[in-house]
């Protein structure tokens, strides 16, 4: 970089420092570099205008292969393009294959119309429509369609969407009913709609309309084995569609292989690390273990990545796990429920709740504070609660009054409390037992939590029997 940045040209792409991405950012701006060489990372998000933008090439390496750009991120990075301060018109060039000249000519122009891409995940929204009522057969279906963007592309481009050049009403018809028809009976095979119209969503079917889960990961999460462990759960959080974007990079292997080994990874990985699941799986127990990235050059170039990628997974986890659990109670698996209901408390406090760890949801308590508790013996809340102020302030070498001020923001901290007392009981021979209990639910505080950390307190409460089976659950405020 230093050897090239003194010609005025520099490069930038994901695999930099921060601190040098933004001196490269900064100097283009004030006119110290000319020319900036790079990935279309800087076209999303970093707002550096210029005069002329040259794309070269119009293809990346998605999903394992070769695959264009769409349209919009070409369009975002042409526009690029253009600095109103300074010039009244730029320049815009696309490198590309001879085959592809007159779908950019068209595009730039302004004269290739946008097509619909309803009809390729279609599935998910006849199911949210089924759970409105919209759509209760395939009649109603092909006239919810009729009165969408996809219909009205399919009768003006009809070969875009394999119906033959010329195809009639009838034709237009048959194709509607055939895609309704298909994606209407996977509903039906998957569980997520009642067999016969009129159709109404079952309460699977509710959970991927609540949680907008792809049809594809939900078929995954419906896949998981009574009595699901959590590691198994984990597993197919990590499959889930949602993440399809999130890949294995080359040169990532090693960097997952050293987080694999790490103490803070649960569940490690005992085949080989080749799979992007994989390196979901290990990006959440990574921030659930607190897993840093590993010290060496080779690994320093991926903290970037690393943390994005990390920061997606997590945009989406929370309403996953959820629709995870509302999918074992309808089940009535009470053990995979509980094991979903446990990784959801611990993904939620960003910990693995049975930890150390659990600490850092306190304002000011971070890794390092964390390690000096534990080394002190506090390894839970209810030991860092009964802590002398003084104390406090010896173990992690602070002035007065910060442990009383820390012992307030623990006293916030939500400590929910359960309490059970037998109603009666009806045993008779020949006849199931029958007993009465009565749950009394609070917390323990000595004001009731409604909000921690700017987020909403809710109480989940499970009771099962020992074979696994669900006696009630409340999710309640």
């Amino acid at each position: 970089m230093i050897g090239i940045v003194s010609t005025g040209v520099a490069f930038h792409h994901a695999g930099l420092d921060s601190s040098d991405r933004h001196t490269i950012e900064t100097s283009f701006l004030n006119g110290q570099i000319n020319v900036i060489c790079c990935t279309s990372t800087l076209a999303v998000g970093v707002n550096l205008p210029c005069h002329l933008v040259v794309i070269k090439n119009t293809v990346s390496w998605q999903d394992g292969g070769c695959k264009e750009y769409a349209d919009l991120e070409m369009m975002q990075m042409l526009g690029r393009a253009g600095r109103p301060q300074f010039d009244d018109s730029a320049i815009g060039v696309i490198l590309t294959r001879k085959e592809r000249v007159a779908h950019y000519e068209k595009l730039v122009s302004g004269s290739d119309p946008l097509e619909s891409c309803l009809h390729l995940n279609l599935i998910d929204h006849l199911n949210a429509e089924i759970g409105l009522g919209t759509v209760t057969d395939v009649e109603s279906a092909i006239r919810w369609l009729r009165g969408t963007f996809f219909f009205v592309r399919l009768q003006r481009n009809p070969t875009y969407y394999k119906l033959k050049e010329g195809g009639n009403r009838a034709d237009e018809e048959e194709l509607l009913r055939q895609i309704c028809e298909k994606d209407l009976e996977l509903l039906q095979e998957n569980d997520l709609v009642t067999p016969e119209p009129p159709f109404k969503s079952t309460e699977l079917g509710d959970a991927m309309a609540r949680y907008y889960v792809k049809f594809e990961t939900m078929k995954l999460f419906l896949s998981l084995p009574p009595k699901a462990k959590m590691s198994e759960i984990l597993s197919v959080i990590a499959q889930a569609d949602e993440f399809r974007d999130i890949r294995l990079k080359p040169g990532e292997k090693s960097l997952y292989k050293e987080i694999n080994k790490a103490n803070g990874i649960k569940f490690p990985i005992k085949t080989d690390i080749n799979l992007s699941a994989h390196k979901i799986t290990l990006l959440i127990q990574s921030e659930l273990g607190a897993v840093e990235l590993p010290s060496g050059e080779q690994f320093h170039k991926h903290r970037l990545s690393f943390q994005q990628d990390k920061s997606l997974v997590f945009s989406h986890i929370n309403r996953i796990i959820r629709c995870i659990i509302d999918c074992q109670l309808a089940h009535g698996d009470s053990v995979s429920a509980r094991h979903a209901l446990e990784l959801s408390r611990s993904l939620g406090a960003k910990a693995w709740d049975d930890s150390v760890l659990q600490l850092k949801q306190i304002d000011q308590i971070g890794i390092v504070a964390v390690r000096k508790f534990a080394s002190a013996g506090i390894t839970n809340m209810e030991q860092l609660e009964a802590a002398e102020p003084i104390r406090i302030e010896t173990i992690l070498s602070r002035n007065p009054p910060f442990g009383m001020k820390l012992l307030a923001r623990v006293a916030e901290f939500p400590k929910p409390r359960v309490s059970l007392k037998e109603l009666g009981k009806d045993i008779k021979p020949g006849k199931t037992p029958q007993v009465k209990f009565r749950a009394d639910i609070g917390f323990v505080n000595e004001k009731t939590p409604l909000y921690f950390q700017k987020r909403q307190v809710y109480v989940c409460f499970l009771a099962e029997i020992s074979d696994g089976r669900i006696i009630d659950f409340r999710r309640f405020q």
